[in-house]
């Protein structure tokens, strides 16, 4: 059996909207999101992700 007829139709066509609707990163997004990321790299430097408990 097919994992995908195990989920209903209604649900493949939203998921299949979804994924239609979302467009590639454009060069611009990058760069914007690596100066984000590179921002707050310097704000927060000593930061640890949290301990998984």
């Amino acid at each position: 059996m097919k994992k995908k007829s195990l989920i209903p139709q209604y649900l493949q066509d939203e998921l299949s909207n979804l994924v239609q609707k979302k467009d590639a990163y454009t060069e611009e997004d990058i760069d914007q999101l690596s100066r984000d990321y590179d921002y707050v790299m310097v704000q927060y430097p000593k930061r640890k992700p949290p301990s998984p408990t």
